[in-house]
């Protein structure tokens, strides 16, 4: 073994990916490796640049890469252990961004050709790299585990949207104005005014956030006179108050001021409203911090006066999505953004619904169902949607459906006007099945567990997503007590639903003809939600109800929450959750490349990783297929 071996053995064994080789590679790596030393400012590669035949290795100092023609955007920073410029691994294309010597910094730089021979005889590499791909940076070297089991998958769960490109670290502006519980309104609008901030957080001796106050607070509570200005501020504040982490990013705050309809945060220790507040951050904060925002549609959204205004801005958000997809933003993060904006933009249909027909005459709950049911949803398809309301007597059944109907079909209307088209199936709230009390949903729900004909299982699959997108969500969680209710008396129901996601199958190969659609409109396409995201979507879906598992519509955090509960099998959970997130960048890449869905893609199009990765997705569906199979004893089901 020769000098540079040496040394760079014991180390890069150390790290993943190069854990997972055998001795026999490293060493075959190692004797075609190079040490090189570079100063501080030094360029390793450029933007634009054609890929070279290493990719890199921070042994000693530090890397940043950024993209320059973004006014230098930060993107990552690369220290001991991390591997940075794996272009060459991926695609025969140039950089995306550049790559400068922070500190002075002693490198390996590790052959291509040599590496490239390792992917096909060890998927969990490809894997590894192709989440870092997908996430628009290399994989976090601290989010995976170093085992002689050779698993490259975290114990933990990492935070939501971890690996975002908007990465940089929250930050709030202007000094933190806090008061204590006896402090008069008066008193802290004064406060609000010297500092000229827009909010005030209430604490108690300890700074344990309790509440918040904002302009709009004082506008709509005190200026009107609902409220006296000697009040104390208890009688004012709104709580609890919504809290983050200090360590977390501006993509994560975005989410979720966006989620939750909100302008500030209170920034804490640890996330929680149980360690003292350090700062405040608002939407004004990141609007600043970040060169462009959904936020900013979000705010469009809700002042637009009719359904072309909402079609335009929605245009804009379409570009939006193809700015995070050209730089490789996690699609997690993509997947959050649009859940809110087309929750915005429901919530604006729904508004015009009632301005022309006046207030619903009892509570009632906006289901969305499908990919947007799972906030999945990337790109606009079809409405899924349903609509429940509660039960009431004095106003007669009649009364409540024909109102309701009516209501449904104006904002399915709506949303057709805004760009959503109808679906297909009649899956909407404005269809008279699919608009019903709660006890009416309860009773189809127990209908179709009790009899599960392969028309319920599927209405099942589709319905058992559903998510509280609008309106009262304590009808939701009702509907879904009764959904656990009726499954625990049929427990059998759940096999039915086991064998229904085995009916698609991986291909044994990428490269089999049957691969790809051999007929029709698709010829010769290979189709990626139902060759792939769909095995996914089932297995987590009943994976799920077979743990009573409740707040966990989406596929990756379904899989994720199911890896703590069985912890023995909790890697292929973990590459699962992955498989798919990798599998939603795909589709949105090509939807966003060919204009359409971005269902069918022609396999020359793919990418050299993006095929490999297919190929791990693919054995790991049947490691899925397989548990499902013998956990529900599908053998033996009639």
């Amino acid at each position: 073994m020769n000098i540079i071996a040496e040394r760079l053995v014991p180390f890069i064994i150390q790290h993943p990916p190069f854990n997972l080789l055998s001795i026999d590679q490293v060493n075959k790596l190692a004797a075609y490796s190079e040490i090189r030393y570079h100063e501080q400012g030094e360029i390793l590669f450029r933007e634009g640049e054609h890929p070279g035949d290493f990719f890199y290795m921070v042994r000693q100092g530090q890397v940043k890469i950024y993209i320059a023609s973004e006014q230098n955007r930060l993107i990552d920073r690369c220290d001991e252990g991390d591997i940075f410029g794996v272009r060459p691994l991926i695609a025969k294309e140039p950089y995306l961004a550049t790559a400068e010597v922070e500190e002075n910094a002693l490198l390996y730089a590790l052959p291509v050709t040599v590496f490239e021979s390792f992917l096909d005889t060890n998927p969990r590499i490809s894997l590894y790299l192709a989440a870092g791909f997908a996430s628009g940076k290399p994989a976090a070297r601290k989010n995976f585990v170093q085992t002689s089991g050779g698993s490259v998958f975290s114990t933990h769960q990492p935070r939501p949207y971890e690996q975002l490109q908007e990465m940089s670290k929250i930050r709030a502006t202007g000094s933190l104005m806090t008061c204590g519980m006896q402090t008069r309104i008066k008193e802290a609008a004064q406060l609000m005014s010297e500092s000229n901030s827009s909010a005030i957080i209430v604490t108690n001796t300890t700074q344990l956030p309790l509440g918040i106050i904002t302009d709009t607070d004082l506008r709509k509570k005190v200026a009107t006179g609902k409220l006296s200005l000697d009040s104390t501020v208890t009688e004012l504040m709104n709580a609890p108050v919504y809290t983050i982490d200090k360590n977390a990013n501006n993509g994560e705050a975005m989410v979720a001021m966006m989620q939750r309809s909100i302008h500030h945060l209170c920034i804490t220790e640890d996330g929680s409203a149980q360690t003292p507040c350090l700062g405040l951050l608002s939407d004004q904060d990141l609007l600043l911090a970040e060169g462009r925002s959904p936020a900013a549609l979000l705010r469009g959204i809700k002042s637009c006066g009719s359904t072309s205004e909402i079609s335009d801005l929605l245009g804009k958000a379409d570009q939006l999505v193809s700015g995070y997809i050209d730089s490789r933003t996690h699609s997690a993060y993509i997947s959050g953004v649009m859940a809110a904006i087309n929750d915005t933009v429901l919530a604006k249909c729904i508004e015009m619904a009632i301005n022309e027909l006046g207030q619903a005459p009892v509570g009632f709950c906006w289901l969305s169902l499908g990919s947007a049911g799972r906030e999945e949803q990337i790109i606009r398809t079809d409405q899924d949607n349903a609509l429940v309301y509660v039960d009431k007597e004095a106003f007669g059944d009649d009364f409540l459906k024909t109102y309701f109907l009516e209501f449904a079909q104006k904002v399915n209307g709506y949303l057709a006007d805004c760009g959503f088209e109808y679906d297909p199936a009649g899956i909407m709230a404005g269809n008279h099945r699919w608009c019903n009390k709660v006890s009416e949903w309860s009773q189809l729900f127990g209908q179709w567990i009790k009899t599960p004909d392969e028309q319920n299982i599927l209405l099942s699959t589709i319905f058992f997503d559903f998510r509280a997108a609008y309106g009262e969500k304590s009808l939701a969680a009702t509907l879904s007590e009764n959904l656990y209710k009726a499954l625990s008396q049929q427990p059998k129901f759940l096999s039915f639903m086991a064998k229904d996601a085995l009916t698609n199958p991986p291909p044994l190969s990428f490269f089999r003809n049957f691969l790809v659609e051999k007929s029709g409109e698709h010829k010769d396409q290979f189709d990626l939600k139902l060759r792939a995201m769909l095995p996914l979507v089932d297995a987590g879906r009943v994976l799920c109800l077979h743990h009573k598992i409740k707040g966990a519509n989406n596929t990756p955090k379904r899989f994720r929450a199911i890896a703590e509960l069985e912890p023995t099998q909790s890697e292929l959970f973990l590459e699962a959750a992955l498989s798919y997130e990798i599998l939603v960048g795909m589709r949105a890449k090509s939807a966003i490349e060919n204009r359409n869905s971005g269902r069918y893609i022609s396999p020359e199009r793919f990418q050299k990783l993006e095929r490999q990765s297919l190929k791990n997705i693919f054995e790991i569906i049947a490691e899925l297929q397989k548990l499902l199979e013998v956990r529900f004893q599908l053998n033996y089901l009639r």
